[in-house]
């Protein structure tokens, strides 16, 4: 008894491993995407009015408008009527009508607190690029809540609007991050600058030299 009290380890629970933790932090930030409930099957052919629904249907337009853009006579410098960014107007309600800036404020304001919470639980998760390091269990789990969320995401084959999306939006949420942690490592040697600058002004302060006594004595 007195060996079990004098050793608190074998009291405290098993630490988690790496995918245990993950699981956590991924249900804390994204638990729609653990929602067992089945989907509900969407289909092109029910949804007539978008205009986008394939991912080519979205790529060769944004490629007939890149080149009309270059014509002398383009209207394209007219100001638009929609709200929101020419990027990210493959984004459509059931009616086939752009998102309004409001909602999509609302999708990048979800993005934005699920981030950076799991920043916090779980920051060695974060990759520093999406497209390129994200883990593939990360990205399914945030594609999944953020569909569930937004049904408008829902609105295209093989879920490539809440790819686009997200692919978007995330470097603009790390970029400040990774700014924030070159700032922290310069000023340190800033500070160190500083009182350098500092130290030599007060030893030019002490080296001044004081007149001398006798001499002042003699001067009329």
């Amino acid at each position: 008894m007195n060996n079990i009290a004098n050793n608190p380890s074998r009291n405290s629970p098993p630490e988690l491993s790496r995918s245990e933790r993950r699981e956590r932090a991924l249900r804390s930030v994204f638990p729609l995407a653990f929602d067992t409930t089945p989907d509900i099957p969407i289909k092109e052919k029910d949804y007539q009015k978008i205009t986008y629904w394939h991912q080519r249907e979205w790529t060769d337009a944004e490629k007939a408008r890149k080149e009309a853009a270059k014509k002398p006579d383009s209207s394209s410098s007219t100001k638009s009527s929609y709200s929101i960014g020419v990027h990210l107007r493959f984004l459509e309600d059931e009616n086939g009508i752009t998102v309004t800036k409001a909602r999509l404020n609302e999708m990048r304001l979800f993005l934005h607190r699920a981030f950076t919470e799991l920043e916090k639980i779980m920051p060695e998760i974060i990759p520093t690029s999406w497209k390129t390091h994200g883990e593939p269990e990360l990205m399914d789990r945030c594609y999944s809540d953020i569909t569930r969320r937004f049904p408008e995401l829902k609105l295209c084959s093989t879920g490539w609007k809440a790819q686009s999306l997200v692919t978007d939006w995330f470097p603009g949420w790390k970029r400040p991050r990774e700014s924030d942690k070159a700032d922290d490592s310069v000023l340190p040697g800033k500070r160190g600058a500083e009182s350098s600058k500092a130290s030599r002004k007060r030893m030019k302060k002490e080296v001044t030299p004081l007149p001398d006594p006798l001499y002042a004595s003699v001067i009329p």
